[in-house]
């Protein structure tokens, strides 16, 4: 879009590829300097989000809320064994 209306107002899309270019620099080190994910991956979340959403909410919002991963991780694979039948 930034690129078209660059064109209609400069007639030449030579003066707007260096600007988008330093946006898309500024949001590759903004990206970037995210750091680590803040919640730690839970074996089988994949498995039981598929099987059941509410169930895989449950799950995150224990995590959220400072529960041990530990219970929540348990929490998920009894959750799936009795989904799975």
């Amino acid at each position: 879009m930034l690129l078209g209306l660059g064109y209609d107002v400069l007639g030449s899309y030579d003066p707007v590829i260096p600007v988008l270019m330093g946006i898309l620099v500024i949001g590759a080190i903004l990206i970037g300097s995210l750091g680590p994910y803040a919640y730690p991956a839970v074996n089988g979340f994949d498995q039981l989000a598929a099987r059941d959403e509410l169930v895989a909410a449950q799950v995150l919002s224990e995590i959220a809320e400072g529960k041990d991963c530990s219970e929540a991780q348990q929490n998920v694979v009894t959750t799936s064994r009795a989904c799975s039948g």
